[in-house]
Parts: structure tokens; C-alpha cells; sequence
């Protein structure tokens, strides 16, 4: 038994309100489509071919991307959509894109929920290459029946229905818009005479919304025997009473009140089960309100896009029909093969509601539309009729034409009121043809009262004729654009649903060859640009043409009408435009100025100053500098090509020099060592400095005499009393305060006193907080624990309280802990070990003293659950008031079949705190707002639906969240996100919007792994800002420029893949011109041959250090450890790696050399091989002062594979 699915289009629209009668439905204006579709592509179509996917039959269409005009892409893409035959089963979407192999498309996209991209509603988002009989190429898509307010050359609106677009110039405006600006719409061809080939092509763009006229029956057999269908409804729409119910039942009644057909439809109440969808048959008639599924590209917003779709997913073969009267010419009476219906479905689009254009009524009308699709009727071409593919605004009730397909397919006993024949239209007549330069203006009489519209045909000389396109009933002119010389006939047919008329007479017109002289002209943007960076476009301006060659003076070509080119090499180059009309051909050509990249340098004079010079400094920049500025060191600047500066006193100075080029900048820095001009009297220069700059009381402080002149005693002042002769003498200081240490050097020549203000503070408390600790079972069968390693990095003993801080109801509890210099302390089951506790969840709250200097604590924990074999768990890492901004972000949460979250909260403070949560989806829409009030002290948790009810029902792939609190330095938040199928969960702290222009991820892959693994990387990216954020991405030097716009949330799935490649690991940077950057996160993760996957999240740096610690690592039977070293710098580094007891002990110790901006990881027994290692330890990583560090631990479950990412402190 053959089983089909199919479907039909209600509105690819947007709703208007006019001024006279009624409503009018159009698709999306151009600007529309270009600004909501995140990505937008050229390219050829390499295959297409159905596939089945989990049951379900799409169609992958492979697609070679030539040019990306918006988002990002690699250079292949598949673009699935719902549809396709296979065997015996079909599935038909009305209203799909279709593709064929070779064709050129331009395609307006978006990432498909199920893989790859889909095409912006529907058929609206792809458009397919045509030429024109005069050489011009046309981006083609039927537009019949829509107005897409194109304007002609002259600027003025076309009304034709049959408008295509111009290629050259729809690609520039796309591109303006892309770019920000209005662009010029003077891109429109009404009634386009086509090439053969394309004219060949022609059959296979026109997209066929009908089903009845498709050669097949479609009905429910079951009303014939007094069965009935039941349909329930699955979800809400939102902003109706009801819910979408009562218009549902609006609808239906539309169809079972009309006596003269037999329609049993039935409305059986709401379903609590899960929806079957469009792409699924699950037995049950259904209304899915509020697109549940995401079976509909994009999301309704008020001005354009897809409302609803319907059809039916049972169809079985049902046997002969008699057809009881001849309805029209498509559908006699008499006897045919029909298909049952068995089950049918419809969907409404997410965000339809009344504020955003579709109200009550209208929304009554379309899903009785929908409904009418579903009972195997298709479009009428009355503009009145509720089956009209728009809406007519005139309500959900069948009109003349829906009644007589309802009484055709679905007669109720005895019909006697068969339609009156339908008669043929009348011809037109008195066609006349006149030339224009590369047109012809037809006009003709219309004598027909009762046609649907007209269609115009075209013979080439004395060749066959073919068609041009359909214009309006009762339209008598027309102009037929894109020919050249030659002699062409035209005539003119009406038609309605009886046929076609006789044809008119034939008008003969000849446009001559001097209609359009060949000119040869071309533009091209930038003006200037610079060697191996710039990408210049050249746009073809010519008449008369029909092909073209580009020649760029530097050996390269091309044919296109737009062409783009970098030049490798710096130079003045003359671009040549050759331009041929088929008989006689022309030039034209302009220079190109490349200039070589900008590189900043500078030398001064004399080469060795004193005090006593003054140095003149030189540009020696490359050439092309428009601007500059120099920095001296010394708090002076300039902006001349050669300063003169003279220096105060003897030092090391880093002078800097900026260059512009435009707005492109380049910089160096050079030191510049001047001494001590000629000795003055006294011949000593007192001078000091002390160590550290931050000073606790009861810390000993270092001053070093800097004095000049060679003293030979010393007198030093701290302030408080004391005094010492010492040349670099060490001090303590009792008691917090400002003291004035003065130093007074002399020698034979004289003395000199120099003094500093030294600001000594209390000793500093260390406090962080832990925002998630768990004794307790989870949802799968879960047990979950944390594990918890304290270090103390410090050089005396830290007194450590731990305060555990429960959810509501619960006491804070307080332990404390004394650790030694070095000392490293793990428990297994914290809360079991430290506070007793055999079940609960809450916060750990962390403090610690030291005696005579400030407390310096490292913390890491692990929360865990066992699985199978091993354990499978998640970093929680510590964080400090500073972090706790009152405006937090976090991003990469999932709310689907997949994945599931959990979202904390955390006060960490005296008082209540209250915060308001606003979360979005991928899009920057906001999915709902929330208020919460966290009780001080407190912990609490809870799925991420408890908070945010709107997510119940619905899938997100992506979401991010804004936090914002009433108070700082208390509140803490954090989500959980976890693997529905391994439970394995990743832990991803809130914290506030970066600063600077950086971010760095230590480390993403594609690569294999231990134990038959494959690790990749995704990485979420979000943008907390109110406007558009341009970012670039660098893999490797590979670098990507990504747009976000405001609140919008960027999911890179496998991030490698994005650079076209397929293995490797290493550091990715991101990075922003100014400002409030992104917020980021990013998970490494394998697939779970159990099912689902696990991995680790792996947050990005904003900063590096000298030193960093990474404490509670394990390499024993039971883990392994991966020890991973990033250097943010410029230059090679070479670190001292030690290996730290938890006494504090030193086991092992090595070298790493790391070059500039690069990873380097490697397992922790291949880092110290021989040395043998059991339980916990410590990983001490130490540059240069200068050195910009990152360390971490990949710590790995041998028997689960599941790893956990520590990051270094």
C-alpha cells in the first residue's frame, strides 16, 4: 500500500492594510527577507536527493556556495527541507523550494533545527539564474499574484504580475542592505523575453500550490459510510481567548454547516500526548497551535513570513470515484482514481497573534483554509473565495467556488444544482506592437467579461513561439523587456478555468540594431585598497553588451557581470573591460592603486641620549600613513612625522608609534635608553622602590635603593618610628595606615632625600563561593555528589571557613579547616565529609585568613554521578564578590528532546536580593521575563521551565539569559545543562559581559581520542548589546568575521567545520573592536555509545597571568590527566611545570616551551614520565614576569571516558 504525505501553503505573507475595500496579502518586500534571514548565499546546485532520516523522508540538497553575502558558511552547504519520494512513500510540501542539479541559485537561509540550513518561507527564499534574449541575467522566482513593490528604471512601481530581477543589480542591493545601507531598487524587469535555455527551464519554477489539479484525487472515503475524522488540538496560541480553540472551531464549522456536502469533520478537545507533526503520522487528526515542532522556517513577525501550513499525512490508495457533475475543465464528472484520506494535520506559526496582525477572524479564516487543504481541496482562482491562495480578509465562510468544490468532491445524496458551464473567454484583438531600444509596448483590446487573465507569447523571427508570462484580467498593455536586434511576433490569449481563447491577431514589430549602441563602462569600490586584504568589486555598466571579459592586470580574469578580485601584490594596475554585442565589440578600462600592507617603524637620533639631548624621532612607517601618534613613555605625545623631544631624567623609556592608514592602524614599541647627562651637584639622585606594591600589615616590605651618583651611606625614614643605614633594607610595617618613608643617600659630593607615601592595609580575608554542591538523586536514576579540593597558595597556615548555604528552610552551617603553606585538602563527598550530610543541595560559601600576610586559596570542585561504568560529572568552578556584577549573562542552555537545564540562583549576601531574568531565544527574541527574590544566605534550583513556563512544549536549540540584580557582589547564578540520554551534565557560570576587545577559548578540537572517542567543540556566543556586533574568529591564523545581532545567540556546532576543516585542536580566539564584547561558552564533547553524548565545557580567558595553579587533578587507575598550557603572548615562553603532594611537597618538576599564541597539551604521564603518581595532586605552572599564561587540566574517567575541564587559577 503506497503511503503519502503532502501539504498545502496557506500564507507566505504579509497583511497590509489599505485604504479601499479590503485587506491585501504580499510576500516579504526584498528589504524584508534580506534583513531576517541570517545567512545569504550564492552558489550551484550539485545534487539533490531524498533521504530518509529517522523515519521521515527529506530532501539534501548539496549546494556549492560561490559567494557569502551574509553569516558565515563553509564553501559546501546541504539544505534540507521536508519532501521527497522514496519507493513507494512520498512526502509533498505545496510551496517548497524545489532544486535541480546545475542550476544557479540565490538563497535566502537559515540553520534547520534538524541539520544543515532551510530556505526562508518556503519558495520565497530561493531564487534561480535566467538570461534574458539580450544577454542580461535574471534572478528568477514566481511572483505571480504578489506584489513585491519592484521598481522599473525610471524609479517608477511595476504592477505586472510577472517581475523578475535584474541580476547585477539585485546583487549590489542585497549587498547595500547586508552592509547597512538603503541600496538603489532600480533592479526590476517586467515581462522578461527569455533565452531558450532558461525558457527550457521555465516548467520547473513555477511552484504548483494546487492539489486537486495534480492528476490525483484526494477525499475521505469515510463520509460516505457515516464515519466522521475527530481533530484535536495540541498547545495555545498565544493572545487569544481560547487559546486558538474557538477559531479552530469557527473554521471547521465553515465546512460541516454547508448541508449541500457531506463533511463530517469533528472537533474532539485537546491532546495532552506528544504532537505528531507535519513530518510524522501518528494516527491522530491535529491543530498544533504555536508551531511546537518548529516545523515552519522562521517566526511570524507581524510583517512577513509563514502562518500556517496544512495537509494530510495518511493517504492510502482508495479506489474509483464518480465524480457526480463536470465542475470545470480539470474536474468532469465521471468516474476516477482516488486516494483516502486517513489522517491530516495543521500547523500554526509561532508569535501569530492579534498584536502582530492577525486577529481573531483572521486567524478563524485561515485555519478554515488550512482545513480546506486538508480535505483535498486546493486553490481556487477566485480573489474571493476562502480556498484564494491569499486571504481575503471576507471571513471563514465558503463562497460560491469553495461550495462548488465541496458539492464536486463531497456530494450529499442527489445533486441537482450542478454548476452552469463555464465558457471560454473571448479573444483579444487589434494587438499592436512598437520597438523601443531593447523593448516592445503591447497593447490590445480585452473582450472578454469572464476571464481570469491574459497571457502573452513571443516568436524570435520566424521561430515558434513561447510563452512570456500571465498578466491581469482586463489589462489591454503591456511591455515585454530584455530583447535585442531582430525581428520579433507577439499575440495575446485570455484564459479562465473552461481554457484558453483563440489567439489575437499576430503584431509583428523590428528593433533595430542602432536601438542600443554598445558602450563599455564599469565602477568598482574601494577606491584604493591594500595588497593581499582588500576584496574589490567590479560591476559591468555597459549597453548593448551580451558577455564581457575582466582583465585585472595582474593575469587574472573573469566573465561575470560582478566580479571580485584581491590583488597579491601592491601596485598601480590597469583593469581592462571587454564588451561584445555578438557583431562588434569594445573597451574601457581603469587604474587600480594597491598599496602594500601597513607596517609601523621609527629610529631616533642621536642613537645613545642623555638628559642633556634632545632626540629627534623619524617615521620610517610604510608609505600611505594618513595619521599618527607618538607616545614617549614619559606621559608626553605628538602627532608630527619627526617630534624633537628632550627627556626629564635618565630611564628606559618604551616610546610608541601608532600609524593610520584611514581607520587601519598599525603599531611597534621600542625602548629608548637615556642616561645622565653631565653630573650636577649634589652628584647623588636619592631614589627608591619597594616590593610589594600591595602591602598587608605584619607582611614584610623590600625597598631597593635606585639612588644615582654612587652613594656610599644610606638614611632611611619608614614613618613609624623606625630607621635603618641599610642600603636595601627589609620592613615591617605593624599597623594599617599611610606612612612617608624618606631616604636620604649622600657621599663625598653631597646628599640627596627622596620620599614615597607607602599605604599599608589590613590583612585581606579570602572569599569565594562554590554556587552548587549536591548529596541527592537526579532525575534517570541519578546519584549525585560533589568533590571538593582546597589549596592553599600562600606562604603561611590559612584558617578556611566553610559555610554551606541551603535552599529554603534549611540553616547555614559552618566548618572550619586549618591548611598549611602548600597544603592541598580533597573530599570525596563534601557534604557527607564536612557537614555530616547524607542527602541535600545548596552553596558553599568559602573564607580564609592568614596570621601575617593575606590569604591566597585555590579552589576547584567536581559534582558527579555515577553511570554504568565510571562516573560522569561536571567542573563547578569558584567564584569571588568582584564577579558578582548586579548585570550577569549566560548562554549555551538547551530546552529539548536532547538536552534538558536546570537554572541556580545564589545569595551570597546579608539581605534579600531581588533580580529580573529575561531570556531569548536564538534570534534575539525574547522568550519571557521573570522576577525572583533570593532570600539571603540561600540556595535554590529548578529546571529551567519553572522558571519560564513558555518553554513547556516548545525545542530550543539555543537560548541565553540576562540576569540583572538590585544589588552586587552577592548574587550568583548559574545553569546546568544535561544530556537527556547519558545524563551527562556541563556546568556554566553567569558572569557579566566582558570588556577589552578579547576572548580566547583555550582549547577546541576535532580530533580522536582515547578508547575508540571523537572529540569536537561547539561554542555558543551571545550578544548582550542593544546593537549589531561584528566579531572576528581566528583557528590557526584561519579567520571568520561573524555578525550577531542585538540579544542574539550564534551556535557554532562543530567549530572546526566552520574553517573547512576535519581534525586538529587549538586555541580560538575572538575578538571585537571595542567595548562590551560577547558573552561565551563552549563544550568539547564524544558520543556515548550507550546514546547522547559527554563532554566538558570549557569557558573562554579574558586575561592571562605569570603563574597559575590547577589543584585536585588525579592520574591513577581510576582518571587520567591532561595538562594543557596556552601562551597569550608574542614571544616563545618557557615555563616551570611543578608537580605538588597535597603536603605541599614538590614530587616532580619540568620545562615547557610554548610558542607565541599557541596550545600546547599533553597527558600529565608523558609531561613526567618515571614518576609514579597516586591520588590527588597539584599542577604549579611559572613564567617570567612577563609572561602571559594559561594552564588547565583535562581531567578524563578511564572507565567512562567522560572528562572534566579544571581551569588554572
Amino acid at each position: 500500500m503506497n503511503r503519502y504525505l503532502a501539504y498545502g501553503l496557506t500564507c507566505i505573507l504579509a497583511i497590509v492594510a489599505t485604504a479601499a475595500h479590503a485587506t491585501t496579502i504580499v510576500l516579504p518586500s526584498d528589504e524584508q527577507l534580506i534583513d531576517k534571514a541570517p545567512v545569504i548565499v550564492a552558489g550551484t546546485v550539485a545534487s539533490t536527493l531524498p533521504v530518509e532520516r529517522n523515519g521521515r523522508i527529506w530532501t539534501d540538497t548539496v549546494v556549492n556556495v560561490t559567494r557569502t553575502i551574509k553569516g558565515a558558511t563553509p564553501r559546501t552547504i546541504t539544505v534540507s527541507e521536508l519532501g521527497g519520494v522514496i519507493d513507494d512513500r512520498i512526502t509533498k510540501i505545496f510551496g517548497a523550494a524545489e532544486y535541480h542539479a546545475n542550476e544557479n541559485v540565490l538563497l535566502f537561509l537559515e540553520p534547520s533545527p534538524h541539520g544543515g540550513y532551510r530556505t526562508m518561507d518556503l519558495y520565497v527564499g530561493k531564487l534561480t539564474e535566467g538570461t534574458m534574449i539580450d544577454g542580461r541575467r535574471l534572478w528568477m522566482r514566481d511572483d505571480a499574484g504578489a506584489d513585491v513593490s519592484l521598481l522599473d528604471t525610471d524609479l517608477r512601481p511595476l504592477h505586472g504580475k510577472n517581475v523578475q530581477r535584474e541580476a547585477a543589480g539585485f546583487e549590489s542591493f542585497v549587498a547595500e542592505r547586508v552592509a547597512g545601507r538603503a541600496g538603489n531598487r532600480a533592479y526590476g524587469v517586467e515581462n522578461p523575453a527569455l533565452d531558450r535555455k532558461t525558457v527550457s527551464a521555465m516548467g520547473r519554477l513555477q511552484e504548483n500550490f494546487t492539489l486537486m489539479t495534480e492528476g490525483n484525487v484526494y477525499r475521505w472515503f469515510a463520509f460516505d459510510n457515516g464515519g466522521s475524522a475527530a481533530w484535536y488540538s495540541s498547545g495555545t496560541q498565544p493572545g487569544y481567548t481560547g487559546g486558538g480553540v474557538n477559531e479552530t472551531q469557527t473554521a471547521m464549522a465553515a465546512w460541516t454547516s454547508y448541508s449541500s456536502a457531506k463533511i463530517r469533520y469533528t472537533y474532539a478537545g485537546t491532546r495532552s500526548g506528544p504532537p505528531g507533526g507535519l513530518d510524522a503520522s501518528n494516527g491522530v487528526n491535529e491543530v498544533l497551535f504555536n508551531d511546537p515542532l518548529n516545523d515552519i522556517a522562521g517566526s511570524w513577525n507581524g510583517s512577513s513570513g509563514v502562518v500556517g501550513l496544512g495537509g494530510f499525512t495518511g493517504v492510502a490508495f482508495g479506489g474509483n470515484w464518480t465524480a457526480p457533475f463536470t465542475a470545470d475543465a480539470n474536474h468532469p464528472a465521471g468516474t476516477v482514481h482516488a486516494y483516502n484520506l486517513t489522517e491530516g494535520d495543521l500547523t500554526i506559526q509561532d508569535n501569530v497573534q492579534p498584536s502582530k496582525g492577525i486577529s481573531s477572524a483572521r486567524l478563524a479564516e485561515i485555519i478554515a483554509h488550512e482545513f480546506g487543504h486538508t480535505l483535498g481541496i486546493g486553490h481556487s482562482a477566485d480573489p474571493t473565495a476562502l480556498m484564494y491562495p491569499s486571504v481575503t480578509g471576507l471571513g471563514a465562510s465558503l463562497r460560491a467556488d469553495d461550495q462548488l468544490a465541496a458539492r464536486w468532491l463531497y456530494p450529499n445524496g442527489n445533486v441537482s444544482d450542478p454548476p452552469p458551464a463555464v465558457t471560454l473567454p473571448a479573444a483579444p484583438t487589434s494587438l499592436t506592437a512598437n520597438a523601443g531600444s531593447n523593448y516592445a509596448d503591447l497593447a490590445w483590446n480585452d473582450n472578454a467579461n469572464n476571464e481570469t487573465g491574459e497571457s502573452i507569447y513571443i516568436a524570435v523571427g520566424s521561430g515558434s513561439f513561447q510563452k512570456v508570462g500571465d498578466v491581469s484580467a482586463n489589462t489591454t498593455s503591456a511591455r515585454v523587456n530584455g530583447l535585442t536586434s531582430g525581428t520579433y511576433r507577439f499575440y495575446v490569449v485570455a484564459f479562465n478555468t473552461a481554457g484558453t481563447s483563440s489567439p489575437s491577431n499576430i503584431a509583428t514589430v523590428t528593433l533595430s540594431t542602432t536601438s542600443t549602441p554598445l558602450v563599455a563602462s564599469f565602477t568598482y569600490s574601494p577606491s584604493s585598497g591594500t595588497a593581499g586584504i582588500t576584496n574589490f568589486s567590479f560591476t559591468d555598466t555597459s549597453t548593448g553588451a551580451t558577455s564581457r571579459t575582466w582583465t585585472f592586470g595582474d593575469g587574472a580574469s573573469a566573465t561575470s557581470a560582478t566580479a571580485n578580485h584581491i590583488y597579491a601584490t601592491a601596485g598601480t594596475f590597469t583593469v581592462t573591460l571587454s564588451v561584445s554585442n555578438g557583431s562588434a565589440s569594445t573597451t574601457a578600462t581603469q587604474s587600480v592603486t594597491v598599496t602594500n600592507p601597513l607596517s609601523a617603524n621609527f629610529n631616533w637620533s642621536p642613537a645613545n641620549p642623555t638628559t642633556d639631548d634632545t632626540i629627534v624621532f623619524s617615521d620610517e612607517s610604510s608609505s600611505g600613513v594618513t595619521s599618527r601618534l607618538w607616545s614617549f613613555g614619559d606621559g608626553t605625545n605628538s602627532t608630527l612625522p619627526a617630534p624633537a623631544h628632550k627627556y626629564a631624567s635618565p630611564a628606559t623609556y618604551s616610546v610608541t608609534l601608532t600609524v593610520y592608514r584611514d581607520s587601519v592602524p598599525a603599531t611597534i614599541t621600542k625602548p629608548v635608553t637615556v642616561a645622565a647627562g653631565a653630573p650636577l651637584t649634589p652628584s647623588v639622585q636619592a631614589g627608591f622602590t619597594f616590593a610589594p606594591q600591595t602591602i598587608s600589615a605584619g607582611a614584610p616590605v623590600t625597598f631597593t635603593d635606585t639612588t644615582s651618583g654612587a652613594p656610599t651611606s644610606w638614611s632611611w625614614s619608614f614613618g613609624d618610628g623606625a630607621t635603618s643605614s641599610a642600603q636595601n633594607p627589609v620592613h615591617t610595617f605593624a599597623s594599617a595606615g599611610t606612612f612617608t618613608v624618606s631616604l636620604t643617600a649622600a657621599n663625598a659630593a653631597g646628599s640627596s632625600t627622596f620620599s614615597q607615601f607607602v599605604t599599608v592595609t589590613s590583612l585581606q580575608v579570602y572569599r569565594s563561593l562554590i554556587s552548587v554542591t549536591a548529596q541527592t538523586n537526579g532525575i534517570g536514576g541519578t546519584s549525585w555528589r560533589t568533590e571538593l579540593t582546597l589549596f592553599n597558595a600562600g606562604t603561611q597556615g590559612a584558617n578556611v571557613n566553610l559555610l554551606f548555604l541551603p535552599g529554603a528552610g534549611g540553616s547555614v552551617i559552618t566548618r572550619s579547616v586549618f591548611l598549611t603553606p602548600r597544603q592541598s585538602v580533597t573530599y570525596a563527598n563534601t557534604l557527607l565529609d564536612l557537614f555530616g550530610m547524607p542527602s541535600g543541595a545548596g552553596a558553599l560559601a568559602i573564607e580564609a585568613s592568614s596570621a601575617g600576610a593575606d590569604a591566597v586559596l585555590k579552589v576547584n570542585s567536581r559534582t558527579f554521578t555515577g553511570g554504568s561504568v565510571g562516573t560522569y560529572g561536571q567542573s563547578v568552578p569558584d567564584v569571588t564578590p568582584e564577579e558578582l556584577e548586579r548585570t550577569l549573562y549566560v548562554t549555551g542552555m538547551q530546552s529539548n528532546v536532547d538536552y534538558r537545564t536546570n537554572f541556580g540562583l545564589v545569595n551570597r549576601g546579608a539581605t534579600q536580593v531581588s533580580a529580573t531574568l529575561t531570556l531569548f531565544d536564538k534570534n534575539g527574541t525574547t522568550v519571557g521575563a521573570t522576577d525572583v527574590a533570593v532570600p539571603p544566605s540561600n540556595f535554590q534550583q529548578a529546571p529551567l521551565a519553572d522558571f519560564f513556563p513558555q518553554l513547556v512544549g516548545r525545542s530550543y536549540d539555543s537560548l541565553s539569559m540576562r540576569i540583572t540584580a538590585t544589588a552586587s557582589s552577592a548574587l550568583s547564578a548559574y545553569a546546568s545543562v544535561i544530556d537527556n540520554a547519558s545524563q551527562d551534565p556541563i556546568y556554566i557560570q553567569a558572569l557579566p559581559a566582558p570588556s577589552g576587545d578579547a576572548l580566547t577559548i583555550p582549547v577546541v578540537g576535532r580530533t580522536p581520542g582515547a578508547n575508540g572517542t571523537f572529540w569536537r567543540s561547539d561554542v555558543a556566543i551571545f550578544n548582550p548589546t542593544n546593537g549589531r556586533q561584528t566579531l572576528t574568529v581566528t583557528y590557526a591564523g584561519a579567520q571568520k568575521l561573524l555578525a550577531l545581532n542585538a540579544s542574539s545567540t550564534l551556535l557554532l556546532n562543530d567549530v572546526l567545520s566552520l574553517y573547512g576543516l576535519t581534525s586538529g585542536s587549538g586555541t580560538l580566539d575572538i575578538r571585537w573592536s571595542s567595548g562590551t564584547g560577547p558573552v561565551v561558552t563552549s563544550r568539547t564533547y564524544t558520543t556515548a555509545t550507550t546514546g547522547g553524548t559527554y563532554g566538558q565545557s570549557i569557558d573562554p580567558v579574558a586575561a592571562f597571568a605569570p603563574a597559575m595553579t590547577v589543584p585536585g587533578l588525579r592520574n591513577d587507575g581510576s582518571f587520567r590527566t591532561n595538562a594543557g598550557f596556552v601562551n597569550g603572548g608574542d614571544e616563545t615562553e618557557t615555563f616551570t611545570v611543578s608537580l605538588l603532594a597535597p603536603s605541599g611537597n614538590l614530587i616532580a618538576q619540568t620545562l615547557v616551551g610554548v610558542d607565541a599564541h599557541q596550545l600546547m597539551q599533553t597527558s600529565v604521564a608523558a609531561l613526567f614520565p618515571g614518576v609514579p603518581l597516586s591520588g590527588n595532586f597539584t599542577l604549579a605552572v611559572e613564567g617570567d614576569t612577563n609572561a602571559k599564561l594559561f594552564a588547565y587540566g583535562s581531567m578524563v574517567d578511564n572507565a567512562s571516558g567522560d572528562p572534566v575541564f579544571f581551569a588554572g587559577r
